[in-house]
């Protein structure tokens, strides 16, 4: 099945039980995708004790932003899988106006998507916010953890009834430095 811009991406999973020990195994075959394109669909078909459950699928997001820049160029690509909403949320944006400074974060979400979608609308305006107070433009400059763990207290304050959380993996990049953090 493909999708409007027609890419491709299946996967196969065979889980049957094999001489009575429970062990499982899984083949896939390999995803095919025809660029240019900004979606694709992926069917999965899970067999389970030897009856094929319904066969669910899944939509891939290929998100890419202005790739013929002179500092970077990328890709990222997420799929919600089984879950009943997508709870990961990506943040690839430009820090200034001259394209040099930039901001790449990952935040796998757990229990919901409240927190990741937070976090990831969160973090570039806060970057923004603290270059402007330190008077720097170099983002590289940023206490970076102090800036996650206030990130993360308004979260916990903010978060308490939505039953959800997120872990971040922050890349902060200049021509010539790069930051990189992880808090979770």
């Amino acid at each position: 099945r493909s999708a409007p811009c027609g890419a491709t991406a299946s996967a196969v999973a065979d889980r049957s039980g094999h001489g009575g020990g429970g062990s499982s195994s899984l083949t896939r075959q390999p995803a095919t995708i025809q660029p240019p394109c900004s979606r694709t669909r992926a069917t999965s078909v899970y067999r389970a004790r030897g009856s094929l459950e319904d066969s669910k699928v899944t939509e891939a997001c290929l998100n890419g932003m202005d790739g013929a820049d002179a500092v970077a160029a990328w890709v990222h690509s997420s799929m919600q899988g089984w879950r009943s909403s997508m709870e990961d949320a990506v943040v690839a944006e430009r820090l200034d106006a001259a394209g040099s400074a930039y901001c790449f974060a990952v935040f796998d979400g757990h229990g919901g998507q409240y927190c990741s979608k937070w976090a990831a609308r969160e973090l570039p305006r806060r970057i923004r916010a603290a270059l402007s107070h330190i008077g720097s433009a170099d983002p590289t400059a940023l206490p970076i953890a102090e800036l996650l763990l206030g990130m993360d207290g308004d979260l916990r304050r903010q978060a308490r009834s939505w039953g959800c959380g997120t872990t971040a993996v922050v890349l902060i990049m200049t021509e010539h430095r790069l930051v990189v953090a992880n808090l979770g």
